[in-house]
């Protein structure tokens, strides 16, 4: 995932080199369903074999091993190579659209280059770095031209939106022309070395802009915004620190390797959708820059200076996401069907692959805070989408249930010292009796889609706090517990230091594993402070936020 800090977004201006900080990326392999797609030409027409198509093992290829299998060949060989969708690059760094591998896919015209206004997107290629480059070969580089690799959605059309990391320039990124764009892929996010929480967790325009784009985009069926988990895992980092990959509007994308399993530099979170490849992939590159990856696998390069075998991180596993939706989506235009934004989450969830090392949660569709609801697997989705009723309108999420933010009455001091976990005092609001945290006796949300933690608290140093919600059910039933935050160091110019002091402060976070279930229970908020070293705090309220349907 490569890395924005607003504090350096005027200096990108002005010296032509772009806001970015070149972070690794995740990926791993698959074996394909096809024996041999290169001889199987009768979908995709008469053409010459792609040059690296035998180092994409995440595809198919032989040159490295794998025994992962993410389903795309299947759904090539029902002749769709994502001819029916639209996909967008929204990156703080050069995206070379007239590479010989995309350039067939362009789509210009909503393409636009918020870095550099009077440039335009496809000029020449605008420098700094090859990331956006990389990001959209793995989409949608054009399948047997003979000429390097192919992408995921082969025949997609490919837009391109360039991006400050200023907060209006990321709204207009990802509003642009919403009306008539399908699906945005965004391989960048806060840095992977600081772990502070909730980074850029009170961007409005942010938060707008995603939510323009899930009720009014792609005629009203809403834009599909995919987004990269994060690579700080060593670092300490936790995904659902992030207020990009937290929205509750987005997937948030972590990485797995060769054999499917999670990426040592993969984050974690409460808030991950799905897994999918995200170490040594293939991509279209730029006089081998190497998509300015620090992760790097070390592999020898490809001959071809506009390409590159190592690409690496949750940057790479999310443009592999886009390109899989970029195959429903087709397929959803062939068989009619008008889904959503909300569906397309769904039906990746609940298709994805469920690895037997895993230990998963206990809930209907199996969680697990490494990998979210498994690895992404397009065959299965395909199969699933042919029966798939879709829930309704995008404009709409059915029902949101919530306390108020809690006012002084209710507010706690953390107890430093025993390390105690704070029982939140009772109130009444909206027919649920809260008692230590919230009763849903009657509720018409039987299937919750995602939660949105809104926590207001005073700390000296948030790293201290353990924060989770559980959910028992009634008369008994399984408690499910999520993880939100864990005890950990800050890091400033690569030191551990403590976390920043924050007073009153509102932070929000993103909960995905309690899909599937029903809202009624009895829900609480455990919070405590986890380390004795002086440093003390005080919850000031909470509100849960559950969308379903």
């Amino acid at each position: 995932m490569i890395n924005i800090n607003n504090k350096y977004a005027l200096l990108l201006l002005v010296l032509f080199i772009g806001i970015i900080e070149g972070q690794g990326c995740g990926l791993k392999r698959f074996k394909s369903q096809s024996k041999n797609l290169e001889q199987n030409n009768s979908q995709l027409g008469v053409g010459e074999p792609d040059t690296y198509f035998d180092y994409q093992w995440y595809l198919g290829g032989k040159a490295i091993t794998s025994s992962l299998d993410i389903g795309v060949s299947g759904v090539w060989l029902n002749g769709n190579f994502g001819q029916e969708s639209q996909i967008t690059i929204v990156d703080p760094s050069s995206i070379y659209l007239s590479h010989k591998d995309i350039t067939d896919n362009k789509e210009l015209t909503k393409s636009f280059n918020f870095i550099f206004p009077t440039r335009g997107i496809d000029t020449t290629f605008t420098g700094g770095s090859s990331h956006g480059t990389c990001v959209a070969g793995v989409i949608g580089a054009r399948e047997l031209n003979g000429k390097g690799i192919r992408g995921i959605a082969s025949r997609a059309k490919i837009s391109a939106r360039t991006t400050t990391g200023v907060d209006a320039d990321i709204y207009d990124a990802l509003t642009y022309k919403y009306a008539d764009t399908d699906i945005i892929s965004n391989s960048y996010g806060p840095p992977d070395d600081v772990s502070e929480i909730n980074q850029y967790y009170n961007q409005d325009l942010f938060k707008q802009g995603i939510d323009l784009g899930i009720k009014n985009g792609r005629g009203g069926l809403g834009t599909v915004y995919v987004w990269a988990a994060g690579n700080g895992r060593q670092n300490f980092d936790r995904s659902n620190y992030d207020g990009y990959a937290s929205n509750y509007g987005v997937m948030s994308i972590c990485s797995v390797d060769t054999n499917g399993f999670v990426s040592a530099f993969s984050e974690p979170g409460s808030n991950l959708w799905v897994c999918a490849p995200g170490e040594k992939i293939v991509a279209t590159d730029y006089q081998s820059m190497n998509c300015s990856d620090s992760t790097n696998s070390n592999l020898k390069d490809l001959p071809d200076s506009d390409y590159t075998q190592n690409f690496a991180g949750t940057s790479a596993s999310t443009p592999i996401v886009s390109g899989i939706v970029g195959l429903l989506l087709t397929q959803a235009k062939q068989l009619g069907k008008q889904i959503g934004w909300r569906d397309v989450k769904m039906i990746v969830a609940e298709s994805a692959t469920k690895p037997n090392s895993i230990i998963w949660q206990p809930t209907r569709l199996k969680f697990n805070d490494d990998i979210g609801f498994g690895i992404i697997n397009a065959t299965k989705a395909s199969e699933l989408l042919n029966v798939w009723a879709p829930v309704g309108n995008s404009a709409w999420i059915t029902n949101i249930l919530g306390t108020s933010l809690l006012g002084p009455s209710s507010s706690g001091a953390l107890d430093d010292v025993s390390g105690a976990y704070l029982n939140m005092k009772s109130y009444t609001i909206n027919n649920a009796t809260v008692e230590d945290g919230i009763s849903i006796f009657h509720s018409n949300i039987n299937y919750i889609e995602y939660i949105k933690l809104e926590l207001k608290l005073s700390h000296t140093d948030p790293g201290d706090l353990e924060v989770g919600i559980v959910k028992t059910a009634l008369a008994g039933g399984a408690t499910i517990t999520s993880k939100i935050t864990t005890p950990h160091n800050c890091i400033d110019n690569g030191s551990y230091t403590p976390c920043t002091s924050v007073s009153n402060n509102q932070f929000e976070f993103g909960v995905s594993n309690f899909l599937g279930e029903s809202a009624q229970g009895v829900w609480s908020l455990k919070i405590r402070d986890a380390r004795s070293n002086g440093k003390v705090g005080t919850v000031v309220g909470w509100r849960l936020n559950i969308y379903g349907h």
